[in-house]
């Protein structure tokens, strides 16, 4: 199931059957044919994606049957469940059970007594709340805590493939009608099949549902996201969904326009919100006018110079972020620098001797976020650079020295050291930096694969994100990180 038709252009290219160069706001082939470009806004599908899933966990199984000989405890950790939790037994209510399964399927992977925020556990807690509303969002928390279920007892997954089909034809209908296509369990429940999808096959479903979610939230407006604390913590979980979907689409996202940045913060508490709303608020606000400004650079009359300030400017407001952040509570969410082997191994390199390790799962996902949100910055104004400095003549050189501190800890003694970048707006060596940047996100691999559904997706979106940005080989030796570092977590 997905919230978009998976065809791309416009919608009279699509209905000519012709390639669309996806040109905003008039594509190519209109303005050739002097025609009137309808736009891209192809409204909702809903494709069940029960083969593929059966598919990709046929393939899981085999592999599980091949490793025999590994512990029990080498499942992927975000479907890593204890056995005792599966012991409840069944309740003669279904209301109840359902209930009972979520809140087990919750408290699992967001405990309330975890020192880590997490804004989608605080929204999952919300959802028993709307219960009984709406069959799409009953059957799709049904079908999501099942299939989570479904690695320590094989009969949970027949049941969630039925409870996913029902959310999928209670969604179809709840889309056509006036009366509830806007509705917030609709919303809801287009996002826990998004996840539902993710947790059974293990790849990026939940971005693609972003993409429908965003539709209809837009629709929605900003006023409909403070109507209630299930509505509020919902849009606070979806930020990094719809930012991303974005940034994958190359789409702009209204979440930069003034009315959504102006969604007041801080209007519930929940022991789960993480503590630094306003640096989260802020991540996600950069997060938008970072998929706004690719999205302009690759239409047809930007000015690469405006392009190359407005990317500067967000660089520095992304430093500035980061440096707020890491030092927030006395330094306690810098990543700390671990070493695994010992320093001056011949032709050992950072990224094998050493690890990063962090405070919690949001320092942990932001930060590795953030080294691949500079690396996609990084890109666009290598690219820009030399047209905006030959279009300017006045453009001086100047510099900006930032500092990102870490904690390096080995077996015998702890230090701290300070890595110092200089940045200039001439002659930057932006391949040396995205190195850098890349070497950062692997080293945070290994305490990302152990952080369960977030860390997960959090690494498959980066690895998304970094797709032909970086030269072949060393794609290919970030996804190697990735690889290894998912074999350490399960180690």
């Amino acid at each position: 199931m997905v919230g978009i038709p998976r065809s791309r252009g416009c919608a009279l290219c699509l209905k000519r059957a012709v390639k669309c160069d996806e040109v905003r706001p008039s594509c190519g082939q209109c303005r050739k044919g002097d025609r009137d470009c309808p736009g891209y806004d192809r409204g909702m599908m809903f494709v069940d994606e029960g083969p593929r899933l059966r598919r990709a966990r046929k393939k899981s199984t085999a592999s599980t049957t091949k490793n025999k000989s590994q512990s029990p405890g080498t499942s992927p950790p975000h479907l890593r469940l204890s056995t005792k939790a599966m012991l409840v037994s069944q309740p003669r209510s279904p209301k109840l059970e359902q209930s009972q399964l979520l809140a087990s399927f919750v408290a699992s992977m967001f405990p309330l007594g975890s020192a880590s925020g997490s804004y989608m556990g605080s929204w999952l807690w919300h959802v028993p709340t709307q219960f009984g509303h709406s069959e799409a969002l009953d059957c799709a928390s049904m079908s999501l805590a099942l299939v989570y279920f479904s690695q320590q007892d094989p009969t949970a997954y027949h049941r969630a493939q039925y409870a996913y089909g029902r959310a999928l034809r209670a969604l179809r209908s709840a889309v056509a009608s006036p009366d509830t296509a806007l509705s917030a369990e609709v919303v809801a429940a287009t996002m826990l099949l998004g996840y539902y999808e993710t947790v059974a096959s293990v790849d990026n479903a939940w971005v693609r549902h972003a993409g429908g979610a965003a539709h209809l939230i837009k629709l929605r407006g900003p006023s409909h996201c403070y109507e209630s604390a299930f509505e509020y913590s919902m849009f606070l979980a979806m930020r990094s969904g719809l930012t991303t979907e974005a940034l994958l689409s190359g789409t702009p996202t209204f979440l930069d326009s003034p009315e959504w940045r102006a969604v007041p913060p801080g209007l519930i508490e929940f022991p789960l919100l993480p503590r630094f709303a306003g640096l989260g608020d802020e991540f996600f606000i950069l997060a938008a006018r970072l998929a706004n400004v690719l999205h302009q650079a690759k239409q047809p009359e930007c000015d690469d110079h405006n392009t190359y300030m407005d990317a500067t400017k967000l660089q520095a407001d992304w430093i500035r972020w980061c440096e707020a952040f890491t030092s927030y509570e006395d330094g306690l969410r810098k990543p700390v620098l671990v070493h695994t082997t010992p320093q001056n191994s011949p032709g050992a390199d950072v990224s094998a001797e050493a690890i990063y390790t962090y405070h919690d799962t949001a320092s942990a996902t932001m930060i590795t976020t953030y080294f691949a949100y500079m690396i996609m910055l990084n890109d666009l104004m290598s690219r820009v650079d030399l047209a905006a400095q030959s279009s300017d003549p006045t453009t001086t050189t100047t510099t900006t020295t930032t500092t990102t501190t870490t904690t390096t800890t080995t077996t015998t003694t702890t230090t701290t050291t300070t890595t110092t970048t200089t940045t200039t707006t001439a002659g930057t060596d932006y391949g040396r930096e995205n190195e850098c940047l890349a070497r950062s996100i692997a080293m945070s691999v290994p305490y990302c694969w152990q952080l369960g559904y977030c860390g997960v997706t959090t690494l498959q979106t980066v690895l998304a994100l970094m797709k032909n940005l970086l030269p072949d080989g060393e794609q290919a030796w970030l996804a190697q990180c990735v690889a290894s570092g998912q074999m350490v977590a399960r180690a």
